[in-house]
C-alpha cells in the first residue's frame, strides 16, 4: 500500500512538471540578444503553474502563436506597428469576478520590446487566462529564468 502511494505521488509530480515549459533556452539567454534595427519584439509569458492544465494559445492579430505554458515564454520579432495580443480562451467562461482581460493592444517601434504577462483566473466552470502589458524592467526580470516555448510567429 505504501509503495503504491509513493508511485502515485511520483507520477503526479512528473505529470505536473511535464505540463510546464522546460528544456528551451532561458529568457536571460534569448532576450539579451540585440533586436534588428528594423524589427520590434513581442514577448508573452506565464509565471504561475496554477491552472497548468489550462493552456490556451497566445495569439497575435488573431493568429495562434504558441500554447500558454506555465513557466514559459514566447518571443516574436515583428515589423514595427500595431498588434492585437490575446489568449484564445474557451468562449463564454470568463468570470464576472475577474478584473482582467484576455485581449490587449500594443504599438511597437523599431528596436522596442513589449512584454505581456498571462495570469490564470478562476472561471465559473473552468479557469482562463488574462493578459496585460507590463514594463520592460518587470518583463525582463520575470522572464529571466523561464524557458522559451516553440511557436509560429507572424
Amino acid at each position: 500500500m505504501l509503495w503504491s502511494s509513493r508511485l502515485a505521488v511520483v507520477s503526479l509530480a512528473a505529470f505536473l512538471l511535464a505540463a510546464c515549459a522546460s528544456g528551451g533556452p532561458s529568457g536571460k539567454q534569448v532576450l539579451s540578444a540585440r533586436i534588428s534595427p528594423s524589427k520590434a519584439r513581442i514577448v508573452m509569458y506565464r509565471l504561475s503553474p496554477i491552472g497548468f492544465a489550462i493552456q490556451p494559445d497566445y495569439t497575435i492579430n488573431g493568429k495562434a502563436i504558441a500554447p500558454s505554458q506555465p513557466s514559459g515564454f514566447i518571443v516574436c520579432e515583428v515589423e514595427p506597428g500595431s498588434y492585437a495580443i490575446a489568449v484564445a480562451n474557451v468562449a463564454g467562461d470568463q468570470s464576472i469576478f475577474s478584473a482582467g482581460s484576455e485581449n490587449a493592444q500594443v504599438r511597437v517601434a523599431s528596436g522596442e520590446t513589449a512584454y505581456f504577462l498571462a495570469q490564470p483566473q478562476m472561471g465559473l466552470v473552468i479557469g482562463f487566462l488574462t493578459i496585460s502589458q507590463v514594463s520592460k524592467a518587470q518583463g525582463r526580470k520575470d522572464t529571466a529564468a523561464l524557458s522559451k516555448i516553440s511557436g509560429t510567429c507572424p
